[in-house]
Protein backbone atom coordinates (compact mmCIF):
# COMPACT_ATOMS: atom_id res chain seq x y z
CA UNK A 1 0.00 0.00 0.00
CA UNK A 2 3.02 2.48 0.71
CA UNK A 3 1.48 3.67 3.85
CA UNK A 4 0.31 1.94 6.91
CA UNK A 5 -3.44 2.87 5.90
CA UNK A 6 -5.90 3.05 2.90
CA UNK A 7 -9.47 3.64 2.80
CA UNK A 8 -11.77 2.44 -0.92
CA UNK A 9 -14.66 4.04 -1.23
CA UNK A 10 -17.08 1.80 -2.47
CA UNK A 11 -19.84 -1.46 -2.01
CA UNK A 12 -18.04 -3.91 0.15
CA UNK A 13 -18.84 -6.85 -1.82
CA UNK A 14 -17.51 -5.69 -5.36
CA UNK A 15 -14.28 -4.49 -3.27
CA UNK A 16 -13.95 -7.28 -1.64
CA UNK A 17 -14.05 -9.18 -4.81
CA UNK A 18 -10.84 -7.32 -5.93
CA UNK A 19 -8.98 -8.32 -3.69
CA UNK A 20 -6.31 -11.18 -2.59
CA UNK A 21 -7.26 -14.35 -1.05
CA UNK A 22 -5.88 -15.49 1.99
CA UNK A 23 -4.39 -11.82 2.62
CA UNK A 24 -5.58 -10.20 5.95
CA UNK A 25 -5.09 -11.23 9.40
CA UNK A 26 -8.31 -10.77 11.06
CA UNK A 27 -11.20 -8.58 10.44
CA UNK A 28 -13.04 -5.93 12.68
CA UNK A 29 -16.32 -4.27 11.75
CA UNK A 30 -19.42 -2.07 13.04
CA UNK A 31 -21.52 -3.78 10.28
CA UNK A 32 -24.63 -1.70 9.20
CA UNK A 33 -27.70 -2.51 11.61
CA UNK A 34 -30.68 -2.88 9.14
CA UNK A 35 -32.80 -1.07 11.03
CA UNK A 36 -32.89 2.53 8.66
CA UNK A 37 -31.85 4.45 11.22
CA UNK A 38 -29.29 6.51 9.19
CA UNK A 39 -28.17 7.60 5.37
CA UNK A 40 -26.84 10.08 3.69
CA UNK A 41 -28.66 11.55 0.86
CA UNK A 42 -29.53 8.87 -1.80
CA UNK A 43 -27.36 6.63 0.07
CA UNK A 44 -29.12 4.26 2.71
CA UNK A 45 -26.44 2.13 4.41
CA UNK A 46 -27.67 1.17 7.20
CA UNK A 47 -31.74 -0.48 5.49
CA UNK A 48 -30.13 -3.85 5.18
CA UNK A 49 -27.72 -6.19 7.25
CA UNK A 50 -24.73 -7.28 4.96
CA UNK A 51 -25.55 -10.69 2.67
CA UNK A 52 -24.34 -13.94 3.00
CA UNK A 53 -22.69 -12.89 -0.37
CA UNK A 54 -20.75 -10.22 2.11
CA UNK A 55 -19.53 -12.24 3.95
CA UNK A 56 -18.35 -15.27 1.67
CA UNK A 57 -15.92 -12.91 0.22
CA UNK A 58 -14.51 -11.68 3.38
CA UNK A 59 -13.69 -15.29 4.68
CA UNK A 60 -11.99 -15.51 1.16
CA UNK A 61 -9.62 -12.69 2.17
CA UNK A 62 -8.60 -14.11 5.57
CA UNK A 63 -6.15 -16.45 6.36
CA UNK A 64 -7.21 -19.90 7.89
CA UNK A 65 -7.59 -19.13 11.45
CA UNK A 66 -8.24 -15.50 11.07
CA UNK A 67 -10.65 -14.17 13.99
CA UNK A 68 -13.27 -11.62 13.08
CA UNK A 69 -15.12 -9.18 15.02
CA UNK A 70 -18.61 -7.71 14.00
CA UNK A 71 -20.70 -5.00 16.30
CA UNK A 72 -24.28 -5.87 15.37
CA UNK A 73 -27.63 -4.50 16.61
CA UNK A 74 -29.87 -5.65 19.65
CA UNK A 75 -33.10 -6.65 17.35
CA UNK A 76 -31.12 -7.87 14.26
CA UNK A 77 -28.31 -9.49 16.36
CA UNK A 78 -29.74 -12.85 15.30
CA UNK A 79 -29.84 -12.07 11.83
CA UNK A 80 -26.70 -11.13 11.42
CA UNK A 81 -25.11 -13.99 12.91
CA UNK A 82 -26.85 -16.34 10.74
CA UNK A 83 -25.46 -14.91 7.67
CA UNK A 84 -21.95 -14.86 9.58
CA UNK A 85 -22.32 -18.56 9.87
CA UNK A 86 -24.30 -19.63 6.42
CA UNK A 87 -20.75 -17.64 5.03
CA UNK A 88 -18.45 -20.10 6.75
CA UNK A 89 -17.60 -18.53 9.90
CA UNK A 90 -17.01 -20.84 13.11
CA UNK A 91 -18.94 -18.98 15.84
CA UNK A 92 -16.46 -18.96 19.14
CA UNK A 93 -18.02 -16.41 21.80
CA UNK A 94 -20.78 -13.66 22.11
CA UNK A 95 -19.13 -10.29 23.53
CA UNK A 96 -21.35 -7.59 25.17
CA UNK A 97 -20.65 -3.61 25.23
CA UNK A 98 -22.43 -1.64 28.00
CA UNK A 99 -22.83 2.16 27.72
CA UNK A 100 -24.90 4.77 29.60
CA UNK A 101 -25.30 7.03 26.38
CA UNK A 102 -28.30 5.13 24.80
CA UNK A 103 -31.19 7.52 23.92
CA UNK A 104 -35.07 5.56 24.13
CA UNK A 105 -36.64 5.59 21.01
CA UNK A 106 -40.28 4.75 22.73
CA UNK A 107 -43.39 5.98 21.73
CA UNK A 108 -45.92 7.32 24.03
CA UNK A 109 -48.87 5.27 24.01
CA UNK A 110 -51.57 8.35 25.78
CA UNK A 111 -49.76 10.67 23.56
CA UNK A 112 -50.60 8.49 20.39
CA UNK A 113 -54.04 8.16 21.02
CA UNK A 114 -54.73 11.66 21.66
CA UNK A 115 -53.13 12.27 18.43
CA UNK A 116 -55.40 10.08 16.93
CA UNK A 117 -58.55 11.79 18.54
CA UNK A 118 -57.03 14.81 17.45
CA UNK A 119 -57.06 15.67 21.11
CA UNK A 120 -55.59 18.72 23.41
CA UNK A 121 -53.50 17.41 26.02
CA UNK A 122 -52.89 19.42 29.25
CA UNK A 123 -48.79 20.97 30.32
CA UNK A 124 -48.77 19.74 33.92
CA UNK A 125 -44.98 21.31 34.11
CA UNK A 126 -41.76 21.38 32.67
CA UNK A 127 -38.73 19.21 32.72
CA UNK A 128 -35.32 18.99 31.53
CA UNK A 129 -34.59 16.05 29.10
CA UNK A 130 -31.91 13.96 28.52
CA UNK A 131 -30.14 16.48 26.00
CA UNK A 132 -29.89 19.23 29.06
CA UNK A 133 -28.12 16.78 31.18
CA UNK A 134 -24.03 16.09 31.87
CA UNK A 135 -20.67 17.40 31.28
CA UNK A 136 -22.22 21.02 30.77
CA UNK A 137 -24.70 20.40 28.08
CA UNK A 138 -27.04 22.07 30.29
CA UNK A 139 -25.66 25.22 29.05
CA UNK A 140 -27.02 24.59 25.95
CA UNK A 141 -30.33 26.81 24.80
CA UNK A 142 -32.89 24.67 23.49
CA UNK A 143 -35.36 27.76 23.48
CA UNK A 144 -37.53 28.04 20.46
CA UNK A 145 -36.46 24.33 19.20
CA UNK A 146 -39.55 21.88 18.32
CA UNK A 147 -41.43 20.59 21.27
CA UNK A 148 -39.86 23.12 23.40
CA UNK A 149 -41.28 25.86 25.62
CA UNK A 150 -40.80 29.42 25.51
CA UNK A 151 -37.80 29.11 28.51
CA UNK A 152 -36.15 25.76 26.23
CA UNK A 153 -37.70 23.09 28.77
CA UNK A 154 -39.97 20.41 28.04
CA UNK A 155 -43.49 20.50 28.36
CA UNK A 156 -44.58 18.09 30.63
CA UNK A 157 -48.42 17.10 29.48
CA UNK A 158 -51.63 15.00 30.52
CA UNK A 159 -54.64 13.76 28.96
CA UNK A 160 -57.78 15.41 30.04
CA UNK A 161 -59.86 12.29 29.19
CA UNK A 162 -59.69 9.70 31.81
CA UNK A 163 -59.79 6.69 29.60
CA UNK A 164 -56.68 8.04 28.17
CA UNK A 165 -55.21 8.77 31.42
CA UNK A 166 -55.32 4.41 31.67
CA UNK A 167 -52.34 4.53 29.06
CA UNK A 168 -50.09 7.70 31.11
CA UNK A 169 -46.81 5.97 31.63
CA UNK A 170 -46.63 3.14 28.89
CA UNK A 171 -44.31 3.35 25.98
CA UNK A 172 -43.14 0.82 23.45
CA UNK A 173 -39.31 0.33 23.75
CA UNK A 174 -36.17 0.17 26.45
CA UNK A 175 -33.48 2.40 26.83
CA UNK A 176 -30.78 1.21 24.33
CA UNK A 177 -27.39 0.34 26.50
CA UNK A 178 -25.76 -2.87 25.33
CA UNK A 179 -24.56 -3.84 21.67
CA UNK A 180 -23.64 -7.57 21.33
CA UNK A 181 -20.53 -8.80 19.48
CA UNK A 182 -19.92 -11.94 17.22
CA UNK A 183 -16.51 -13.35 17.64
CA UNK A 184 -15.69 -15.88 15.27
CA UNK A 185 -12.48 -17.09 13.10
CA UNK A 186 -12.01 -18.81 9.75
CA UNK A 187 -12.25 -22.75 10.00
CA UNK A 188 -8.60 -23.71 10.45
CA UNK A 189 -6.25 -25.64 8.29
CA UNK A 190 -5.35 -28.40 10.34
CA UNK A 191 -4.99 -27.95 13.72
CA UNK A 192 -4.45 -24.55 15.68
CA UNK A 193 -0.85 -25.26 15.86
CA UNK A 194 -0.64 -25.26 11.94
CA UNK A 195 -2.75 -22.56 11.36
CA UNK A 196 -0.06 -20.30 13.82
CA UNK A 197 3.02 -21.76 12.68
CA UNK A 198 1.97 -21.58 8.69
CA UNK A 199 -0.25 -18.57 8.69
CA UNK A 200 0.80 -16.76 11.80
CA UNK A 201 -2.99 -16.32 12.97
CA UNK A 202 -5.20 -18.61 15.22
CA UNK A 203 -5.18 -16.67 18.85
CA UNK A 204 -6.17 -14.00 20.36
CA UNK A 205 -3.83 -11.59 22.79
CA UNK A 206 -4.63 -12.36 26.06
CA UNK A 207 -2.23 -10.92 27.70
CA UNK A 208 -2.38 -7.89 25.68
CA UNK A 209 -5.66 -7.87 26.50
CA UNK A 210 -5.71 -8.34 30.77
CA UNK A 211 -7.89 -6.27 33.18
CA UNK A 212 -5.74 -4.46 36.03
CA UNK A 213 -2.50 -4.34 33.96
CA UNK A 214 -0.41 -4.18 30.56
CA UNK A 215 2.50 -5.79 32.19
CA UNK A 216 3.42 -8.32 34.81
CA UNK A 217 4.43 -6.92 38.22
CA UNK A 218 6.39 -8.68 40.90
CA UNK A 219 4.96 -8.79 43.90
CA UNK A 220 7.56 -10.10 47.29
CA UNK A 221 6.46 -12.50 49.53
CA UNK A 222 7.05 -14.17 53.03
CA UNK A 223 6.37 -13.99 56.62
CA UNK A 224 8.82 -11.67 58.76
CA UNK A 225 6.37 -8.97 59.09
CA UNK A 226 9.57 -6.50 59.09
CA UNK A 227 9.87 -6.14 55.36
CA UNK A 228 8.12 -5.70 52.00
CA UNK A 229 7.55 -9.39 52.71
CA UNK A 230 4.59 -8.74 54.83
CA UNK A 231 2.87 -8.49 52.08
CA UNK A 232 2.09 -12.36 52.41
CA UNK A 233 -0.61 -13.54 55.02
CA UNK A 234 1.59 -15.29 58.11
CA UNK A 235 0.66 -18.77 57.18
CA UNK A 236 2.34 -18.51 53.64
CA UNK A 237 6.16 -19.67 53.39
CA UNK A 238 7.79 -19.86 50.09
CA UNK A 239 6.82 -17.73 48.01
CA UNK A 240 9.87 -15.22 47.21
CA UNK A 241 8.77 -13.65 44.46
CA UNK A 242 5.14 -14.06 42.60
CA UNK A 243 4.39 -12.59 38.99
CA UNK A 244 0.59 -11.16 38.70
CA UNK A 245 -0.64 -10.67 35.69
CA UNK A 246 -4.20 -8.39 34.74
CA UNK A 247 -7.30 -10.81 35.00
CA UNK A 248 -7.98 -12.47 31.88
CA UNK A 249 -9.95 -10.60 29.46
CA UNK A 250 -14.15 -11.05 30.25
CA UNK A 251 -16.83 -11.02 27.07
CA UNK A 252 -18.43 -7.89 28.86
CA UNK A 253 -17.03 -4.91 27.91
CA UNK A 254 -17.94 -1.35 30.21
CA UNK A 255 -17.89 2.03 29.22
CA UNK A 256 -18.33 5.66 31.55
CA UNK A 257 -21.62 7.40 30.27
CA UNK A 258 -20.46 10.90 28.43
CA UNK A 259 -21.29 13.24 31.11
CA UNK A 260 -18.72 11.29 33.40
CA UNK A 261 -15.63 13.43 34.80
CA UNK A 262 -12.47 12.25 36.40
CA UNK A 263 -11.47 14.85 38.86
CA UNK A 264 -8.40 13.96 39.49
CA UNK A 265 -7.27 11.20 42.07
CA UNK A 266 -8.06 10.04 45.29
CA UNK A 267 -5.98 7.76 47.59
CA UNK A 268 -7.38 4.20 48.97
CA UNK A 269 -6.21 1.21 51.36
CA UNK A 270 -4.17 -0.57 49.18
CA UNK A 271 -2.42 -3.78 49.17
CA UNK A 272 1.07 -2.53 48.67
CA UNK A 273 3.49 -3.39 51.97
CA UNK A 274 4.83 -0.48 54.17
CA UNK A 275 7.63 0.53 55.40
CA UNK A 276 10.38 1.24 52.43
CA UNK A 277 9.09 2.20 48.89
CA UNK A 278 7.90 -0.55 46.82
CA UNK A 279 6.11 -0.33 43.60
CA UNK A 280 3.02 -2.75 43.42
CA UNK A 281 -0.03 -2.94 41.53
CA UNK A 282 -3.47 -0.32 42.08
CA UNK A 283 -6.05 -2.35 43.65
CA UNK A 284 -9.26 -0.20 43.62
CA UNK A 285 -10.73 -0.02 40.20
CA UNK A 286 -9.22 3.33 38.15
CA UNK A 287 -12.00 2.74 35.66
CA UNK A 288 -11.55 3.10 31.96
CA UNK A 289 -7.69 2.23 32.25
CA UNK A 290 -6.23 -1.00 31.30
CA UNK A 291 -3.31 -0.66 33.39
CA UNK A 292 -4.56 -0.10 36.95
CA UNK A 293 -2.35 2.43 37.85
CA UNK A 294 1.01 2.04 39.58
CA UNK A 295 1.76 3.79 42.72
CA UNK A 296 4.51 3.97 45.25
CA UNK A 297 3.67 3.73 48.44
CA UNK A 298 5.87 4.64 51.35
CA UNK A 299 4.89 3.19 54.39
CA UNK A 300 1.67 4.28 54.20
CA UNK A 301 -0.11 1.61 53.11
CA UNK A 302 -2.42 3.52 50.69
CA UNK A 303 -2.52 3.83 46.81
CA UNK A 304 -3.74 6.19 44.59
CA UNK A 305 -6.47 5.73 42.27
CA UNK A 306 -8.26 7.98 39.79
CA UNK A 307 -11.34 10.01 40.67
CA UNK A 308 -14.35 9.94 38.85
CA UNK A 309 -17.97 11.59 39.56
CA UNK A 310 -20.43 9.60 37.37
CA UNK A 311 -23.52 10.33 36.75
CA UNK A 312 -27.05 8.58 37.68
CA UNK A 313 -26.92 5.94 34.59
CA UNK A 314 -23.18 5.41 34.35
CA UNK A 315 -22.79 1.48 33.66
CA UNK A 316 -20.10 1.30 36.17
CA UNK A 317 -20.82 3.22 38.94
CA UNK A 318 -24.08 1.40 38.96
CA UNK A 319 -22.18 -1.67 38.79
CA UNK A 320 -19.95 -0.87 41.85
CA UNK A 321 -22.71 0.27 43.83
CA UNK A 322 -25.02 -2.70 43.58
CA UNK A 323 -21.98 -4.77 44.49
CA UNK A 324 -19.96 -3.14 47.22
CA UNK A 325 -16.62 -3.65 48.04
CA UNK A 326 -15.27 -6.85 47.15
CA UNK A 327 -12.34 -7.78 48.79
CA UNK A 328 -9.94 -10.44 46.45
CA UNK A 329 -7.93 -13.25 47.70
CA UNK A 330 -4.59 -11.87 49.53
CA UNK A 331 -1.14 -12.84 50.05
CA UNK A 332 0.48 -15.67 47.79
CA UNK A 333 -2.67 -17.09 47.42
CA UNK A 334 -2.54 -20.28 49.53
CA UNK A 335 -5.76 -21.99 51.31
CA UNK A 336 -5.52 -22.35 54.94
CA UNK A 337 -5.05 -26.31 55.22
CA UNK A 338 -8.50 -26.68 56.64
CA UNK A 339 -10.40 -24.83 53.94
CA UNK A 340 -12.62 -26.98 52.25
CA UNK A 341 -13.68 -24.57 49.76
CA UNK A 342 -16.45 -22.58 47.72
CA UNK A 343 -18.15 -23.26 44.53
CA UNK A 344 -14.94 -24.14 42.80
CA UNK A 345 -13.21 -26.23 45.88
CA UNK A 346 -9.82 -25.53 47.63
CA UNK A 347 -8.50 -24.15 44.95
CA UNK A 348 -4.85 -22.41 45.43
CA UNK A 349 -4.17 -19.02 43.04
CA UNK A 350 -0.41 -18.63 43.59
CA UNK A 351 -0.29 -16.87 40.04
CA UNK A 352 -3.74 -14.98 40.12
CA UNK A 353 -3.78 -13.90 44.01
CA UNK A 354 -3.91 -9.76 44.20
CA UNK A 355 -5.24 -8.68 47.75
CA UNK A 356 -7.34 -6.32 46.00
CA UNK A 357 -10.82 -4.31 46.77
CA UNK A 358 -13.04 -2.12 45.07
CA UNK A 359 -16.19 -2.43 42.84
CA UNK A 360 -17.35 -5.61 40.57
CA UNK A 361 -16.47 -3.54 37.89
CA UNK A 362 -12.60 -3.95 37.94
CA UNK A 363 -12.58 -7.13 36.73
CA UNK A 364 -13.59 -6.04 33.11
CA UNK A 365 -12.15 -3.70 30.30
CA UNK A 366 -13.93 0.29 31.13
CA UNK A 367 -13.16 1.76 28.29
CA UNK A 368 -13.58 6.01 28.26
CA UNK A 369 -15.48 8.32 25.68
CA UNK A 370 -14.67 11.67 24.38
CA UNK A 371 -16.80 14.19 23.12
CA UNK A 372 -13.99 15.85 21.69
CA UNK A 373 -12.23 13.50 19.27
CA UNK A 374 -15.56 12.80 17.54
CA UNK A 375 -14.44 16.18 15.80
CA UNK A 376 -10.84 16.15 16.07
CA UNK A 377 -8.80 17.02 12.68
CA UNK A 378 -12.98 18.35 11.43
CA UNK A 379 -11.43 21.89 11.68
CA UNK A 380 -12.34 22.60 8.36
CA UNK A 381 -15.55 20.80 8.03
CA UNK A 382 -18.87 21.92 8.19
CA UNK A 383 -20.84 21.95 11.36
CA UNK A 384 -23.67 18.98 11.04
CA UNK A 385 -27.12 20.58 11.59
CA UNK A 386 -29.47 17.85 12.24
CA UNK A 387 -29.28 14.03 12.90
CA UNK A 388 -26.90 14.00 15.64
CA UNK A 389 -29.40 14.20 18.59
CA UNK A 390 -28.29 11.50 20.53
CA UNK A 391 -24.68 9.84 19.24
CA UNK A 392 -22.93 7.53 21.46
CA UNK A 393 -20.73 9.86 22.92
CA UNK A 394 -23.68 12.11 24.36
CA UNK A 395 -26.15 14.58 22.66
CA UNK A 396 -24.54 17.31 20.02
CA UNK A 397 -27.54 18.89 18.85
CA UNK A 398 -26.38 21.25 15.68
CA UNK A 399 -22.72 20.97 16.99
CA UNK A 400 -20.76 18.52 15.80
CA UNK A 401 -18.95 18.38 12.37
CA UNK A 402 -18.89 14.67 12.39
CA UNK A 403 -22.29 13.75 12.00
CA UNK A 404 -21.62 9.56 12.43
CA UNK A 405 -25.01 8.37 14.20
CA UNK A 406 -22.63 5.46 15.62
CA UNK A 407 -19.34 6.52 16.28
CA UNK A 408 -17.71 3.83 18.50
CA UNK A 409 -14.93 5.11 20.94
CA UNK A 410 -11.17 5.29 20.06
CA UNK A 411 -10.42 3.41 23.37
CA UNK A 412 -12.78 0.50 22.46
CA UNK A 413 -12.00 0.05 19.12
CA UNK A 414 -8.28 0.00 20.60
CA UNK A 415 -8.62 -2.39 22.68
CA UNK A 416 -10.32 -4.88 20.25
CA UNK A 417 -8.04 -4.03 17.79
CA UNK A 418 -5.24 -5.20 20.02
CA UNK A 419 -6.78 -8.45 20.69
CA UNK A 420 -6.91 -9.31 17.54
CA UNK A 421 -3.62 -7.96 16.90
CA UNK A 422 -1.36 -11.77 16.05
CA UNK A 423 2.23 -11.71 17.02
CA UNK A 424 4.67 -10.52 13.96
CA UNK A 425 4.58 -12.52 11.48
CA UNK A 426 8.30 -14.55 10.81
CA UNK A 427 8.42 -14.21 7.10
CA UNK A 428 8.58 -10.25 8.15
CA UNK A 429 5.28 -9.77 6.21
CA UNK A 430 3.28 -6.83 7.56
CA UNK A 431 -0.27 -7.70 9.97
CA UNK A 432 -2.90 -7.00 8.12
CA UNK A 433 -6.58 -5.81 9.39
CA UNK A 434 -9.59 -5.53 6.81
CA UNK A 435 -12.50 -3.34 8.09
CA UNK A 436 -15.26 -3.40 6.05
CA UNK A 437 -17.82 -0.65 6.75
CA UNK A 438 -15.32 1.37 7.59
CA UNK A 439 -17.53 4.53 8.84
CA UNK A 440 -15.76 7.51 10.40
CA UNK A 441 -12.72 6.02 10.80
CA UNK A 442 -12.43 4.94 15.06
CA UNK A 443 -11.68 1.26 14.44
CA UNK A 444 -8.99 2.62 12.07
CA UNK A 445 -7.31 4.81 14.57
CA UNK A 446 -7.86 2.22 17.17
CA UNK A 447 -5.88 -0.71 15.34
CA UNK A 448 -3.35 1.69 14.40
CA UNK A 449 -2.57 2.72 17.60
CA UNK A 450 -2.76 -1.01 18.74
CA UNK A 451 -0.05 -1.83 16.49
CA UNK A 452 -1.46 -3.26 13.77
CA UNK A 453 1.33 -2.95 10.34
CA UNK A 454 -1.19 -2.48 7.63
CA UNK A 455 -5.10 -1.45 8.06
CA UNK A 456 -7.39 -1.12 5.26
CA UNK A 457 -11.07 0.18 5.04
CA UNK A 458 -14.11 0.07 2.99
CA UNK A 459 -16.44 2.67 3.00
CA UNK A 460 -19.66 3.24 0.49
CA UNK A 461 -20.47 7.00 1.56
CA UNK A 462 -17.57 9.53 0.35
CA UNK A 463 -18.79 11.93 3.39
CA UNK A 464 -17.88 9.20 5.90
CA UNK A 465 -14.02 8.20 4.08
CA UNK A 466 -13.66 11.90 4.13
CA UNK A 467 -14.48 12.45 7.89
CA UNK A 468 -11.86 9.48 8.53
CA UNK A 469 -9.31 10.45 6.17
CA UNK A 470 -9.45 13.74 7.94
CA UNK A 471 -9.36 12.46 11.06
CA UNK A 472 -6.12 9.73 10.64
CA UNK A 473 -4.44 12.53 8.79
CA UNK A 474 -4.98 14.63 11.84
CA UNK A 475 -1.79 13.28 13.58
CA UNK A 476 -3.74 11.54 16.01
CA UNK A 477 -2.43 8.23 15.13
CA UNK A 478 0.02 6.91 17.62
CA UNK A 479 1.88 3.85 17.55
CA UNK A 480 1.35 1.01 20.36
CA UNK A 481 -0.26 4.08 22.32
CA UNK A 482 0.15 4.28 25.99
CA UNK A 483 -3.31 4.36 28.28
Amino acid sequence: MGKPWEIIVGDVRRVLREMEAESFDATFSDLPYGIGMSGTGAVKWDYDLPSVNVFVELLRVLRPGAYAMFFGGTRTFHRMVCNVEDAGFLPCDLAVWMYGSGFPKSHDISKAIDKKAGAKRRVVGYKDSGLDKGSGLSAVNFAGSKGRAANGLVPVTESMTSDVRRWSGYGTALKPAVEPISLCCKPYKGTIADCALEHGVGGLAIDASRIGSDEPFITPAGNDETTPNSLAPTNVTGYTGKTVHGRWPANVVLQHAPGCVQRGTRSVKGSVPTGPPWTGPSTSHARGKMNGGFIESRGTGMETVEAWECVDDCPISLLDAQSGNRPGMSGGGKHRPDYAGGMFGGIDSVGTARGDQGGASRFFYSSKVSREERDRGLEDFETVAKGVGALRDGPRQGTAKNGHATLKPIDLCRYFARMLLPPPRKDGKPRRLILPYSGAGSEMIGALQAGWDEVVGIELVPKHAEWARARIAKGQIIRNAKR
